[in-house]
């Protein structure tokens, strides 16, 4: 397994204008799976779904992209997202057109 991209831990603020919220967010990864599209396929999701979650997080949906995870050895890419909700990941796949996919909590935000 393969982690990309920037690491987080804790709480994190989430700005709109002039306001930041302080919250604790649940983490949520959404599963997609390449079947043999490989690594420019999955870098090209990630950008969609960086810059999909950054416009609907200026637009005051509670989400934040958190980091992307690449399992070679099963053609799998899993993106992290603190969010409000699994609905809201479930969002930001759907709009980034991540391809078919599963929103799970992570294991770790759900122990919280």
């Amino acid at each position: 397994m393969r982690a990309c991209g920037p690491k987080s831990g804790g709480s994190h603020g989430f700005s709109g204008g002039h306001t930041t919220y302080r919250r604790v967010m649940p983490s949520y990864r959404v599963e997609t799976f390449l079947a043999g599209e490989a690594t420019s396929e999955c870098a090209a999701r990630e950008w969609r779904a960086r810059s999909t979650a950054g416009a609907l997080r200026r637009q005051g949906v509670m989400v934040r992209f958190d980091r992307v995870i690449r399992v070679p050895d099963e053609d799998a890419c899993l993106f992290v997202f603190d969010a409000a909700s699994a609905r809201e990941a479930a969002l930001v796949a759907e709009l980034a057109e991540l391809g078919p996919f599963r929103v799970v909590e992570d294991a770790r935000s759900a122990a919280r």
